[in-house]
C-alpha cells in the first residue's frame, strides 16, 4: 500500500475529532510536502480512507509545499533569475573594477561572458543561505594556517581538517594563472554576496536560499498551529532549523518513508541522512510498513528510442489494468518526446509533471539559424548583405517548411543557379517572396533593442501557424526575450543570441495533466513518496542514473566538506533513496538501460542494478537485445531487373531523338558501377546543387575550356600564326579581362582570397596552352566547343545515340586535329594493356580519357580526322594525338616539357584495334539494353565507391 495512503490512514483513524460536526475534522493541521505532486496524492488518499469510515465527503484540510512554507514565513517573493542574474553582475563589475563607469567595466568582461558562471555563483550563494553557513568565514582568504585555531574553532575537529588541507595545498608552492583567478574572485565574493543580498532585499525579492535563511533565523509569526512534514529524506539546515523549532513546540511532527530492508540497510547510502532524522523528528502516529516483494526486470537495448519502444511493449501487455498504478520514470528528459509518441492509444489519459528541455526542441535550431543569418551580415558597397549559407539553413528548416516552403524553395532555388554568395538584405528575391514570416526573417535590426523586436516578432508569426506543442516552445522562449528585453541591459548586437543561448540552456517545458488519473510519466526526483504497483524506468545507466555530474561550484570540495555544505555523496544518497524506496511497494519493477558505449556514454547498467542482484541477491530477470548483425559487404547485393518501366525509360534516354544519348562519361560510369549508370543516368538523380565560394575542380575546368574558346573566338576561320598566339599571350590585360567575364558568367561574382590564386593558376595554365599551340602553328581555328552526334546499331536494329562534345577543332597543314582538354588526372596504360581493358567492369583503375579518346575517333575515323587530347597538370601540358597514315590510325603520347625517356610512352593504334573498340562498345551497349542482365552494384573494395553519393545505399 502507498506510503502517502498510510499517512492519511493513520490521520483517520488517530486525528479526527469524532465530536466534531462542522465537517473539518483535520482543519488545525496544515501538512507540509516536498513537492504538489505528492500533495495532490495525500489529499486524493485522505479522502477516500475518510470516506471509507465515515462515508461521507472531506473538505481538505490546509495543505502547503515546503518552498510555499518559506516564502510565507520570509515575507520575499522570489526573484526573476534573469533578473536575478542582472543584478548579481552590476554587483560585480562595481567590485572587480572599482571605480570605473559601469558602461566602460563592461567592455571588459560583458554579460553574456558572465552569465553561465553567474549562475553558478547564485547556486553556490543558495547552498550557503539554506545550511546557514558564515559566509564570511567562508570567504576569508586564509593567509596563515594559525588562523583556524580561533577563527574556526566552531567547526568539528574533521572539518577544521578539510578546510586545512585545502587551504595548506593553496598556500603550498608559488603562484600560476589559476590560482591568481580563483584568489581575485574569492576576495571579492563575500562584498558580492552581502551587496547583492542587500539589494534584493530591498526589493522585497530573494532568491530561494536567501528566503530559506530569512524564514529560517527569523520566523515571525508562525500563521500555523500545527505543522505535520511528510515524506521528507535530506532536508537542509534551513528546513531543519524550522522542524525543531515547530518540534519543540510541540505541534509538530513528521513521516518518514523509511522502511524496507534496502532503504534501512546502514551500507546503503540511501539511509545516510534518514535513518538520524527518524529518530531525531518522530512520528506521532504509527504506520504500516507491509511491502508484497517486487519481481525484477532488467532490459539492456542498443538504443534511447529502442528504450521507448520496449517500454511500450511493457504498457501494451498492462492494457486492461489500472494505468493510474503505473509509472514511467526517465531519468534522461530527453527521451520523454519518444516515450510519449510510443505510448499505446488505448492509454487515453496520460499525465506528464516533469520538464522537456528547451534546447532539445525544434525551436532552439530555429533560432539558432536566425543567429547565424544576423551573425553572418556582411556589409558590401553600404548594403547589408545576407550571406548565402546562413539563409538557405533558415529556408531549410522545418518550421519554415511547414509554413513557406514553396516561397522559400524558390528562394533557395534561386540563390544556387545564381550562385549567389551574398544577397543584398533589399533584395527583391528576398523582400518580394509574398511570404509575410520571410519578410519578417529577411531583415537587420539597428542595435540590440530591435533585435529583442525581431526576434518576438518573428516568434509570434511562428505562433499563427504551430500546432499546440510548439506553441508551447515558442511562448517559452518568447518570456525569455520579453524578460531580457525589460531589462534594457545595454549591450551590442552580436551579444543578444548568445546571452539568450546562456540562459535558455537551464528552461525546461511544463507539461500539464490531471496528476490523480492516467498513467504517469514522471522524472527520478518526481518519485518522492509517490508508490506503484509497476514501476517502468529508463535509462538504468551508470552516469544517468544515478547521475555522476556534479554540479558546478566555485567552492571546493574540502572547503564544502569542511563548512557543511552538501557535496556529491549528498547527492548520491538522495539519488540512492528516490530509487530504493520507489521500487519497496511495487509489484513490478522493469529497469530498461543502453548497452551502446559511445563517446562518455559506458554502456554499462547502474550499480542499483549489480546492488540488487549481487548486494541483496534479488533475481532478476535480465535480457539484453543485441544490435543488428554486422552484414559483410562481399555478400550484401543490390540490382535493379530491367522491367518495362525501367526498359522504356532507357529508350527515352538513349535510342530517342529528343533524349540525351550516351557519352563517353556515363558509358564509364557503366563500366565503374552498373548500378550507379542506373540511378545517375536512367532515373537522373544527381547531388544536389550547391552555391560555389571557391573554384571546385569541375569548375576550374569548364572556365579553362570556356576561357580558351573565349580567346579564340575572334579567330574563327582565319589562320594562326605563331606571332598572333605570341601576342595574344602578352596582352594579360586581354587575358585578364576574358577571365574575369568567365567568372562572372559562371556566377562566380566573389573573385577574392582563394579565388584570387585560382585565377592566377588558371591564367598559367592559358599560357602554357598557347606555348603549346605555338609547336603547331600556323593552323586553322575551325570551332571550339563543337558538339557531334554518332548512332550504333543494335542486333534488333534499334538506334542507339551517342553525342560528343569536343573542345576545339583546328586544321593544320596535314590534318584535322580534334582537341579535348584535361585539366584531371589521367591514367597511364600500363604494361600489357589492350582494348578489352578498356571495357572490364568495376576495375580501380579506369582510363576515362583514353576510353573517351577511342571513342572520338571512332566518332570522327569516317571523315579521316585528327584527335588529340591535352592535359595540363602542374604546369606540364601533355599531348595526345592520333593521326591517319595509310592504313592504320597512330597513337603517339609524349610530354612538352623534356623529362626522364622512362616517362615517354607510345601504343601505336591500328585499324584493327579500332575496329576491336568498336565491337567492343557494341557489347557493352547491347548488355546495357539486354533485359535480362540487371543493373547490379561494382563489387566491395572498389575505390569508385569511396566518393560515390550512393555507397550509403550499397553499405559500401
Amino acid at each position: 500500500m502507498e506510503f502517502l495512503r498510510l499517512v492519511a490512514r493513520a490521520f483517520v483513524k488517530n486525528a479526527v475529532d469524532t465530536d466534531q460536526t462542522g465537517g473539518f475534522p483535520f482543519g488545525k493541521y496544515t501538512f507540509v510536502f516536498p513537492n504538489r505532486r505528492s500533495m495532490k496524492f495525500f489529499q486524493k488518499y485522505l479522502g477516500e480512507e475518510f470516506g471509507k469510515i465515515y462515508d461521507r465527503p472531506l473538505f481538505s484540510p490546509n495543505l502547503i509545499t515546503i518552498s510555499e512554507l518559506f516564502n510565507e514565513l520570509s515575507g520575499l517573493a522570489p526573484v526573476d533569475p534573469i533578473e536575478a542574474q542582472y543584478i548579481l553582475y552590476r554587483n560585480y563589475i562595481a567590485l572587480k573594477f572599482p571605480g570605473e563607469l559601469f558602461e566602460t567595466a563592461q567592455a571588459k568582461e560583458p554579460f553574456d561572458e558572465f552569465i553561465h558562471w553567474g549562475s553558478v555563483i547564485i547556486s553556490d550563494f543558495n547552498d550557503i543561505d539554506k545550511y546557514l553557513i558564515n559566509a564570511r568565514q567562508l570567504f576569508t582568504n586564509i593567509r596563515d594556517l594559525k588562523q583556524l585555531d580561533g577563527d574556526y574553532s566552531f567547526l568539528s575537529p574533521e572539518q577544521q581538517a578539510a578546510v586545512e588541507k585545502f587551504w595548506g595545498s593553496f598556500l603550498k608552492g608559488g603562484g600560476n594563472f589559476k590560482k591568481e583567478s580563483f584568489a581575485s574572485l574569492w576576495n571579492i565574493m563575500y562584498d558580492l554576496y552581502t551587496l547583492f543580498g542587500k539589494e534584493l532585499e530591498e526589493k522585497k525579492q530573494g532568491y530561494e536560499g536567501m528566503i530559506y535563511r530569512k524564514a529560517a533565523e527569523n520566523p515571525g509569526q508562525c500563521p500555523y498551529d500545527n505543522l505535520v512534514f511528510i515524506g521528507f529524506n535530506a532536508p537542509n539546515k534551513c528546513e531543519r532549523t524550522l522542524m525543531k523549532r515547530v518540534r519543540d513546540r510541540g505541534n509538530g511532527d513528521f513521516y518518514w518513508d523509511f522502511y524496507g530492508p534496502m532503504v534501512t540497510d546502514r551500507n546503503n547510502k540511501a539511509s545516510m541522512f534518514i535513518s538520524s532524522l527518524v529518530k531525531e523528528f518522530p512520528s506521532r502516529y504509527e504506520i504500516e510498513s507491509e511491502a508484497p516483494g517486487a519481481v525484477f526486470h532488467v532490459m539492456g537495448i542498443p538504443s534511447g528510442i529502442g528504450q521507448a519502444f520496449a517500454a511500450a511493449d511493457i504498457l501494451k501487455k498492462m492494457i486492461g489494468k489500472d494505468p493510474f498504478k503505473t509509472a514511467v520514470v526517465l531519468p534522461d528528459e530527453t527521451l520523454l518526446m519518444p516515450v510519449l509518441h510510443s505510448i499505446p492509444a488505448e492509454y487515453d489519459k496520460i499525465n506528464v509533471t516533469m520538464g522537456y528541455p528547451v534546447t532539445a526542441t525544434p525551436l532552439i535550431s530555429f533560432m539558432n539559424a536566425l543567429a547565424a543569418l544576423q551573425r553572418d551580415v556582411k556589409e558590401k558597397g553600404g548594403k547589408s548583405c545576407f550571406y548565402h549559407h546562413s539563409v538557405r539553413e533558415v529556408l531549410s528548416h522545418e518550421y519554415i517548411k511547414s509554413i513557406a516552403d514553396k516561397p522559400a524553395g524558390k528562394i533557395s532555388e534561386d540563390i544556387i543557379k545564381g550562385n549567389r554568395i551574398f544577397i543584398e538584405a533589399d533584395d527583391p528575391l528576398l523582400t518580394g517572396s509574398g511570404n509575410r514570416l520571410l519578410q519578417l526573417i529577411f531583415r537587420v535590426p539597428d542595435n540590440a533593442a530591435a533585435l529583442w523586436d525581431y526576434q518576438i516578432e518573428i516568434l509570434k508569426e511562428l505562433d499563427e501557424g504551430a500546432d499546440t506543442l510548439n506553441k508551447e516552445f515558442i511562448y517559452r522562449y518568447y518570456l525569455s526575450i520579453d524578460r531580457l528585453k525589460g531589462l534594457q541591459i545595454p549591450m551590442k548586437k552580436e551579444t543578444c543570441f548568445r546571452l539568450l543561448a546562456q540562459i535558455t540552456r537551464g528552461i525546461t517545458i511544463p507539461f500539464s495533466g490531471e496528476p490523480l488519473a492516467g498513467l504517469q510519466v514522471i522524472g527520478s526526483l518526481e518519485t518522492r513518496a509517490l508508490d506503484f504497483e509497476n514501476v517502468i524506468i529508463l535509462s538504468v545507466n551508470e552516469g544517468r542514473f544515478p547521475a555522476s555530474n556534479a554540479a558546478a561550484s566555485f567552492i571546493p570540495y574540502n572547503l564544502r566538506l569542511g563548512f557543511g555544505l552538501p557535496t556529491y555523496e549528498l547527492q548520491d544518497a538522495i539519488a540512492a533513496y528516490h530509487f530504493y524506496r520507489s521500487i519497496y511497494r511495487a509489484k513490478n519493477v522493469y529497469l530498461i538501460y543502453d548497452t551502446r558505449s559511445e563517446g562518455l556514454q559506458s554502456g554499462e547498467v547502474s550499480r542499483y542494478v549489480k546492488q540488487l542482484k549481487y548486494h541483496y541477491n534479488i533475481d532478476v530477470n535480465e535480457c539484453v537485445i543485441s544490435p543488428a548483425p554486422v552484414i559483410d559487404d562481399s555478400i550484401r547485393h543490390f540490382e535493379v531487373k530491367k522491367s518495362g518501366p525501367v526498359m522504356e525509360k532507357l529508350y527515352a534516354a538513349f535510342a530517342n531523338e529528343n533524349g540525351r544519348g550516351l557519352s563517353a562519361s556515363s558509358l564509364n560510369t557503366y563500366l565503374a558501377c552498373p548500378l550507379k549508370f542506373y540511378l545517375e543516368y536512367v532515373e537522373g538523380i544527381r547531388e544536389e546543387d550547391d552555391v560555389e565560394e571557391g573554384i571546385e575542380a569541375s569548375t576550374f575546368g569548364t572556365l579553362y575550356h570556356n576561357v580558351v574558346a573565349a580567346l579564340f573566338s575572334g579567330y574563327t576561320g582565319e589562320v594562326i600564326s605563331k606571332e598572333i598566339l605570341r601576342k595574344e599571350a602578352e596582352d594579360e590585360e586581354n587575358l585578364e579581362q576574358i577571365i574575369l567575364q568567365q567568372f562572372k558568367e559562371a556566377k562566380i561574382n566573389e573573385v577574392s582570397g582563394r579565388n584570387i590564386i585560382i585565377k592566377e593558376i588558371l591564367k598559367k595554365y592559358i599560357l602554357l596552352t598557347l606555348a603549346e599551340d605555338e609547336k603547331y602553328a600556323p593552323f586553322i581555328y575551325l570551332a571550339g566547343e563543337q558538339s557531334f552526334e554518332y548512332k550504333l546499331s543494335l542486333a534488333d536494329g534499334t538506334q542507339v545515340r551517342f553525342r560528343a562534345f569536343v573542345d576545339r577543332i583546328d586544321k593544320t597543314e596535314h590534318a584535322l586535329r580534334i582537341v579535348d582538354y584535361k585539366t584531371g588526372k589521367i591514367e597511364k596504360p600500363g604494361g600489357g594493356f589492350d582494348i578489352p581493358d578498356l571495357f572490364l567492369k568495376g576495375e580501380d583503375k579506369q582510363y576515362k580519357a583514353l576510353f573517351q579518346l577511342y571513342l572520338y575517333a571512332l566518332i570522327v575515323t569516317r571523315e579521316q580526322q585528327r584527335a588529340g587530347i591535352i592535359k595540363l597538370k602542374n604546369g606540364t601540358p601533355v599531348t595526345v594525338s592520333i593521326g591517319k597514315d595509310q592504313s592504320e590510325l597512330d597513337l603517339v603520347i609524349y610530354p612538352v616539357v623534356k623529362i626522364k625517356k622512362e616517362s615517354v610512352f607510345s601504343e601505336p593504334i591500328y585499324a584493327g584495334s579500332l575496329a576491336r573498340f568498336e565491337e567492343g562498345l557494341l557489347a557493352c551497349v547491347e548488355e546495357i539494353f539486354n533485359k535480362e542482365v540487371p543493373f547490379t552494384q561494382v563489387p566491395a573494395g572498389k575505390k569508385v565507391c569511396e566518393y560515390c553519393m550512393f555507397n550509403q545505399i550499397c553499405g559500401r
